[in-house]
Formats: C-alpha cells, sequence, structure tokens
C-alpha cells in the first residue's frame, strides 16, 4: 500500500504471457486441446491489457505508471531508449494500442565509445536498462542496441569493485529500513548515465552477471564463478546483491544482501535459457508474423553526426 501499476512491469507482463502462449503451442502440440485453450487465453490475456491510461498521448510517451486510488498519473515519463521500457514501447507498438511515431519519440543521447563508435546514453547506467529488454528482443550486430549493449559492459566491468567483481543495477543494498527490510535503488555506472552522482555506491547484483550473458557469455560466467567462490551464496542460490559501499561494509570484502527477488531469478533464469538454446525465448517471442513485423525497430543504426554528450567522470552530486 498504496497500490501503484507500473508500466514497465505491466509491459513485461504481456511480453511473458505472448511468448509463453508461443511456448505452449510449439512444445505440447501433441496434447490435448486443453492446451492450445491455454494459450489462446494468454494470449487474450495480453491482448486484452490495455496501456491507454499508462501513455501520455500530448507526450507520445509512456508514464512510470499510476496510483489508481488517486486516479492520477505518475509524474515522470520514459523518454529514453536506452531504458528498460524499450520492451513496453516495442509490446505496445505490437499490439496496436501506441503508434509507431512513439518509437521515434524516445530519446537518443549519444556517447563516444572505445574505438571510436557511438553508443546509447541511459538514466541510472544501469544493466538493467541497457540489457532487460534482450532477455525477448534480439540485438542486431552493428546496430545502435549492440554498439550500446558491448559499451555498457565495457564500462561495467572496468568499474570493478573487490576481488575484481562488476555488474551494477537495481537492485537491494546493505541497508534497513525501519521495517527492517532492505532498502532498494538503482545502482549504475556514471559514464552511462544521465543522471549525476551514479558513483558514489558500488553494489553488485549477480543478476546483472546473467543479463550479460547475451553480450560476453564468457565474461558472464568468470563473474558468476567469482561471486560463488568468494561464498556470496544461500539456500536458494546467490544472494540478491554484494554492497562494496565502503561507508557501508565492515572492510571484509564486501557484505552479502541475504535475500532474494522473484523478479530478478526469474530474469536470471530466462537469460540462462537463452544462453544454452540459442535465444529460444527471442526466437519464440517474435514467431508471431505480427510481432516480427517491427523487428526493423530494433536494427536502427547510429547516424552519421549525430551530437555526442560528453560524460565527465569524478564525483559529481545528483544536484548542487
Amino acid at each position: 500500500e498504496p497500490p501503484f501499476i507500473s508500466s514497465v512491469d505491466s509491459g513485461n507482463l504481456a511480453a511473458c504471457l505472448l511468448t509463453c502462449a508461443q511456448d505452449v503451442r510449439v512444445l505440447l502440440p501433441q496434447l490435448s486441446a486443453c492446451y492450445h485453450s491455454l494459450a489462446a487465453r494468454m494470449d487474450a490475456l495480453a491482448e486484452g491489457m490495455r496501456f491507454d491510461a499508462l501513455y501520455d498521448a500530448e507526450a507520445d510517451l509512456f508514464r512510470i505508471g499510476v496510483h489508481p486510488l488517486q486516479d492520477a498519473p505518475s509524474g515522470g515519463h520514459y523518454d529514453l531508449l536506452a531504458s528498460e521500457s524499450r520492451l513496453l514501447s516495442f509490446v505496445a507498438i505490437m499490439l496496436g494500442q501506441v503508434p509507431v511515431r512513439h518509437w521515434y519519440r524516445l530519446g537518443r543521447l549519444y556517447t563516444r565509445v572505445p574505438g571510436g563508435a557511438q553508443a546509447f546514453i541511459s538514466y541510472n547506467g544501469t544493466m538493467f536498462e541497457y540489457l532487460m529488454p534482450e532477455l525477448f528482443l534480439p540485438l542486431k550486430t552493428g546496430g545502435a542496441l549492440w554498439e550500446s549493449a558491448r559499451f555498457c559492459l565495457y564500462v561495467q566491468r572496468r568499474d570493478r569493485a573487490g576481488g575484481g567483481l562488476w555488474g551494477q543495477s537495481e537492485s537491494a543494498f546493505f541497508s534497513l529500513d525501519p521495517s527492517l527490510s532492505y532498502r532498494y535503488k538503482a545502482h549504475g555506472c556514471q559514464s552511462l548515465a544521465l543522471r549525476r552522482g551514479m558513483g558514489a555506491d558500488m553494489v553488485v547484483s549477480p543478476y546483472s552477471s546473467f543479463l550479460a550473458l547475451a553480450v560476453e557469455p564468457r565474461a558472464a560466467v568468470r563473474n558468476l564463478r567469482r561471486l560463488c567462490e568468494r561464498g556470496f551464496t544461500g539456500r536458494f542460490g546467490l544472494w540478491e546483491a554484494v554492497d562494496f559501499t565502503p561507508s557501508r561494509t565492515s572492510g571484509r570484502g564486501g557484505e552479502s544482501v541475504r535475500c532474494v527477488m522473484s523478479h530478478h531469478l526469474g530474469m536470471s533464469l530466462v537469460a540462462i535459457d537463452n544462453a544454452l538454446t540459442e535465444d529460444v525465448m527471442q526466437r519464440r517471442f517474435l514467431s508471431d508474423r505480427t510481432m516480427a513485423a517491427y523487428r526493423e525497430l530494433l536494427q536502427e543504426r547510429v547516424p552519421v553526426g549525430a551530437p555526442i554528450m560528453r560524460q565527465t567522470e569524478g564525483d559529481i552530486p545528483e544536484k548542487l
């Protein structure tokens, strides 16, 4: 309480329902008609989701969400292409609930990457923003989203914590609220972030490494092995995160954030599935001809002469 309807999570739910329906059709064709009814039901649930209340038609952007009891939308919008909302945007366009022009209203802020290529800046500089949508949306080699994903991994691996561990994203961290639950926020790299002050903390989340399987699988596996070797595991596998922020640790090389989140475990399982089966979830998601028709949206290349945003390293406060 109070309830909040998240735009991104609604889009994720629709994508998962559509993908699961395709899974049922592919994997269970020989079984009884009840399974096909299940697939049709999942399609109907996804297609029956109405994104109108989440969409600001005047701005051609999605709101962060709505407060149903207050009958009021949130004040902010998702306005960058390098964002976790990219999957929501693709699904809503594919379902015909928002116009294609919405995709081109998403901001494209570029920065220069090593070797002279250009890549997108995100708001918080998290792995979640760059790689969560790619659980379902394929990366086109050489495209702007592909270059941005590679740049994300380059920066994340450069900004390492103790023992060479890397991978920062939204996660719980080693601080408790009044109810003795771990606090939660976005952790990212300043070189990737439009928001200032993102380099103040160092919190490594294992699910970030699972997301990285889509881009640099060998590096991701090495990082996961290091986490296991350091003992950051519990009954349900790897813990939610490891906090290396000096002001919150005892100097023993990181504090385990001893909780698990179903959302992060679910993303990790989908990422593992893609890594072991040649991106089966991406292929199933786009197996419907209606979805595949919009695939070209994902193949965008960096335009020649695009303006470059220069990032300043160092400790700069978010508010002056």
